[in-house]
């Protein structure tokens, strides 16, 4: 099967498509206890239609996945997903930092090779990026410009879900 980020528009937004990383995220936040929302756009049962896809500003377009409230404080939850390195566009970096200054914004990066899971913050994740192992590269379909993280430059934020006596628990 190919990579989402070697696959279109058309499908990698169709309805049938797993999204396995955001079902790892919900698991995560539901053991932590955390109140949780789906906010963003890319919920596969609640697509919007590619005809009116680009009538919305990019801001929008790249809102957060999620909104999370632990104790007394909010912050969103960007999901990603991807088999070894995580592959984001330089264009969806400058509207995430609009978001990070309202609240705090994280990543929740799925490897499936590895069945692993990173929670980087923005700048965290920036810095990472920065790094001269990351690559830069261009998606084929849309020609736009991305930074890829190899999943070893994560290994620092990861997080890990474990089965206790039949509970789910978390470390950090």
């Amino acid at each position: 099967m190919s990579k989402d980020a070697d696959r279109t528009f058309e499908e990698r937004n169709h309805m049938c498509r797993e999204d396995d990383a955001s079902k790892k995220a919900l698991e995560w936040l539901s053991s932590r206890n955390c109140f949780h929302r789906v906010i963003g756009f890319d919920s596969i049962d609640n697509r919007v239609p590619k005809e009116n896809w680009f009538h919305i500003s990019s801001f929008m377009r790249n809102m957060p996945d999620m909104i999370i409230i632990r104790g007394k404080k909010a912050s969103l939850l960007e999901v990603k997903g991807c088999e070894e390195a995580v592959k984001i566009k330089l264009s969806d970096i400058a509207e995430y930092l609009k978001w990070d200054a309202f609240e705090p914004l994280y990543f929740f990066i799925y490897c499936s090779k590895s069945d692993k899971f990173y929670v980087p913050s923005m700048y965290q994740l920036l810095e990472i990026a920065s790094e001269e192992s990351s690559k830069l590269g261009k998606y084929p379909d849309n020609t736009k410009l991305y930074i890829e993280i190899p999943e070893k430059k994560l290994k620092k934020y990861e997080k890990r879900m474990k089965i206790e006596n039949g509970n789910t628990s978390t470390t950090t």
